[in-house]
């Protein structure tokens, strides 16, 4: 998710109980923007190893690591990483088969540039009818690909299935808060 202060308040009204991160490659992207383009080929690298770490605990390791690198050299990228730390960690919380899938954006983002090039194509369109037709063809047609991709989706549904998100309602789980 982006850095969006609604963004984070909306999915925080709608989904309570559901952790949800700032997108790595975004943030390794925004870093870059403070290196000069000597230190920035190594610098991102480094910080991308944070990214891979094993555990929440290694990566916090591996940030202090960086920081103490970087701090004097380029301390607007160090304080870029550092003020989203804690919202770029979340996906640790779960097994590290999903961290692959969960820690970027990049597949959402995919789909809606691929939305975006093909209207583009097409021009304009006779009517909104005709407008939404398109996109929520296109919206099928990436939600059938992404069933396709059994060996990622598989085991996330499962993992949520056994904790009951995805049966529960938003009200249900806006009970067991307050509860």
């Amino acid at each position: 998710m982006d850095g969006c202060p609604g963004l984070w308040a909306a999915i925080d009204e709608v989904y309570p109980l559901v952790p949800h991160q700032l997108c790595w490659v975004h943030k390794l992207r925004n870093i870059a923007k403070y290196c000069p383009k000597r230190y920035r080929e190594s610098c991102t690298k480094e910080a991308a190893k944070i990214m891979y770490a094993q555990t929440s605990g290694v990566a916090a390791k591996l940030f202090r690591q960086w920081k103490a690198r970087w701090i004097h050299l380029i301390p607007k990228a160090v304080e870029c990483l550092k003020k989203d730390f804690d919202r770029l960690i979340p996906f640790f919380e779960f097994s590290p088969e999903f961290h692959k899938v969960i820690r970027t954006t990049n597949v959402i983002e995919r789909s809606f540039e691929e939305v975006r090039r093909r209207l583009k194509i097409m021009g304009y369109f006779q009517n909104t009818k005709s407008c939404k037709r398109i996109v929520l063809s296109l919206f099928f047609y990436f939600n059938t690909k992404w069933e396709r991709r059994t060996e990622r989706i598989i085991p996330i549904a499962q993992y949520f299935s056994t904790c009951g998100y995805l049966s529960r309602t938003r009200e249900s789980k806006m009970e067991q808060v307050i509860v």
